[in-house]
């Protein structure tokens, strides 16, 4: 036990760093190292204060002056990240402890999250999709819709690549802790009633190993052996209906970076940094291409800078989005090749790995991505940017569900 003059001290450490806060604000030390890598996040700032306008900024409902202050003092807190750490390893101990007995192959990553950890540590996986009749009727409702696509622009190439991941799939460790846990159902619907028009293929998981072989440790997204594997499914989709597409691009060589350990997003919705990934990547001698955002030529991700050798390797950086580029509503893809065709791919993030190894196959590619779309009408769109092929690419939420993800003719 602590003595009462311990007990003091501990209390007026406390307070002297409750009262560092502002000093740091007054002296501009809160703007040293705004950005929070392992949350992914800038973290709040101190506002600047202005007499003029200070009575209105202070009454501001919703973000006034005490609002803006109490976030920036909560974030810029010393040693706020380490405490955070530090209570979320009590969280894990109390939580294996309380497993200790049980046979569950995975445990809950924290008390309060959606992220398992496997007992043995091989990898984070979030806790399994829900399934219901609300979800089935929806797919039956974004099924009604590419039918009515199909049957409207029946010249245009409509198709499917679907990524089963594990927080669908049958082989999820948790599965039978979830009474509407989807194992599987949303793809084995979806495919049993797809508009049989509509070219699908699909990454499939046949056990959790094939899980472990395409996806990251601690990532959402599939991981370079997953990317080439789904790369080689849908040029064998796309062949059906462009049989003169020219071969698969073949990597010189995969490279792994000895230097990074990749922590992917469940650490960072865990704070569980015990498990990193290794960051292999492929090496691609593309054709000659152009990547237009906003009418600007870009480069849109660091590939190239990677394997030259100029990265990052500070803990927590997001290596998947900084080589294969961060999410943008819209990308045109400029392929100097024979190609006369074009191409329009709809998805999330997964797209961001995969667009320029099917680009290579078009002359003109244009990547979508709905999310950043309030509406996104396709007779709008192709009478900017005609297509000859449209495919959609993504897990069940992408491609199988309406929210967010609907095409409006």
């Amino acid at each position: 036990m602590f003595s009462t003059t311990k007990r003091f001290h501990l209390i007026y450490l406390f307070y002297l760093l409750i009262l560092l806060v502002p000093v740091f604000w007054l002296f501009d030390v809160g703007a040293i190292g705004i950005q929070s890598e392992l949350e992914n996040r800038n973290k709040a700032a101190f506002p600047v204060i202005k007499l003029k306008s200070l009575w209105s900024d202070w009454q501001n409902e919703g973000n006034g002056l005490p609002v803006q202050i109490q976030r920036a003092a909560t974030d810029q807190f010393p040693g706020r990240l380490n405490l955070i750490l530090l209570a979320k390893r009590i969280d894990r101990l109390a939580i294996s402890t309380a497993y200790a007995l049980l046979p569950d192959s995975a445990i809950p990553a924290e008390r309060r999250g959606d992220i398992y950890i496997m007992r043995d540590q091989s990898f984070l996986v979030q806790s399994p999709d829900a399934y219901n009749p609300d979800l089935q009727h929806d797919i039956d409702l974004r099924i009604e819709n590419y039918q009515y696509m199909i049957d409207y622009y029946p010249e245009i190439n409509f198709q499917v690549f679907f990524i089963d991941t594990l927080k669908a799939s049958l082989f999820h460790p948790a599965n039978k802790f979830y009474w509407d846990a989807d194992g599987g159902r949303c793809l084995d619907h979806f495919e049993a009633h797809k508009p049989e028009k509509l070219a699908f293929s699909k990454l499939e998981l046949g056990s959790i190993e094939d899980h472990q072989k395409w996806f990251y440790r601690t990532d959402h997204h599939w991981n370079v052996y997953g990317i080439l594997e789904g790369y080689a499914i849908i040029h064998a989709m796309l062949k059906e209906h462009y049989p003169e597409i020219s071969p698969m691009l073949e990597p010189n060589r995969l490279v792994t970076f000895e230097d990074i350990q990749f922590s992917g997003s469940h650490t960072r919705t865990a704070f569980y940094t015990d498990v990193v990934d290794p960051l292999i990547v492929e090496d691609v001698a593309f054709p000659p291409f152009t990547i237009i955002q906003a009418g600007e030529v870009t480069p849109y991700n660091r590939r190239s800078e990677y394997l030259a050798g100029n990265y990052t390797n500070v803990p927590f950086e997001g290596h998947y989005g900084a080589f294969y580029g961060g999410d943008a509503g819209f990308l045109e893809y400029i392929f100097e090749n024979d190609s006369d065709r074009r191409l329009l791919i709809i998805g999330s993030s997964y797209t961001n790995a995969i667009e320029p190894l099917l680009a290579a196959h078009y002359a003109h590619t244009y990547a979508v991505d709905l999310r950043h779309y309030g509406k996104f009408s396709f007779a709008e769109f192709i009478l900017d940017y005609p297509v000859d092929d449209v495919l959609m690419i993504g897990d069940c939420s992408d491609v199988a569900k309406t929210l967010g993800w609907e095409i409006l003719p």
